[in-house]
């Protein structure tokens, strides 16, 4: 039974405006929930519903903290799982391995994975104090790099002309192979799936995550009538 949970405050109505849950038939199928708490998971009724799932629809400090809350009740160690919906590098690190592991996150982009993503991170981390990079530093890169290197095929800084070579041209760089950039803008690349380690897995060098499943870009977009827009459709 997948539940999310995201915070509630005097901002209920706009909360539930925004926090993404499956079409109704998909919910129905999974028994999927969605509860809004305003005290982390302490008044969360995932806790005694035993939900397989709990899916954490919050970000930043508020997902700091309700992971590590979800450490302390042990939930893990109770046989439920806690899927970060919207978590970084970043929040791991301020969290801990010990706080945060089994942990399990999607992302675009890890340092870790593979010769192109630990070249790419290692000047980064030298210029950081030791900091790794995170899907969004990479992503702000890979965006740049490629509107600049569609401005100079197209020999042009107009933005309708210069996008339109950026959706004609596949990204391909050191975290993106052969992607498509969507009339929405959306970029088709792969996200994986991410689970965080225990501290006695993780290497000396800052090793945080196993990676467990690859996404292919085509499944990881959202559905065409989620990622309508209406500069896309021309309305």
């Amino acid at each position: 039974m997948p539940m999310s949970v995201s915070p509630s405050d005097a901002y209920d109505d706009a909360v539930h405006d925004h926090v993404w849950t499956p079409p109704e038939e998909q919910r129905q199928a999974a028994n999927w929930t969605t509860f809004l708490t305003a005290n982390g998971l302490a008044d969360y009724p995932a806790l005694s519903a035993k939900a397989k799932v709990i899916g954490i629809a919050n970000a930043a400090t508020d997902a700091v903290n309700t992971i590590r809350q979800a450490s302390e009740f042990g939930i893990a160690e109770g046989g439920q799982q806690l899927a970060g919906l919207l978590v970084f590098l970043i929040d791991v690190r301020a969290l801990g391995l010990k706080s945060a592991k089994g942990l399990r996150l999607t992302e675009s982009f890890y340092w870790d994975m593979d010769d192109g993503t630990r070249a790419w991170s290692k000047p980064f981390s030298e210029r950081f104090d030791g900091r790794k990079p995170s899907m969004v530093h990479a992503g702000v890169y890979s965006a740049i790099t490629h509107y600049l290197k569609a401005s100079a095929d197209a020999r042009s800084a107009d933005g309708l002309t210069v996008a339109a070579k950026m959706r004609e041209t596949p990204v391909n760089d050191f975290m993106t192979r052969n992607a498509r950039v969507l009339p929405n803008g959306w970029v088709q690349r792969d996200f994986y799936l991410f689970e965080v380690k225990a501290p006695e897995q993780s290497k000396a060098d800052g090793g945080d995550y196993t990676l467990l499943a690859t996404i292919p870009g085509d499944q990881a977009k959202p559905p065409a009538a989620m990622a309508a827009c209406p500069l896309a459709s021309g309305n």
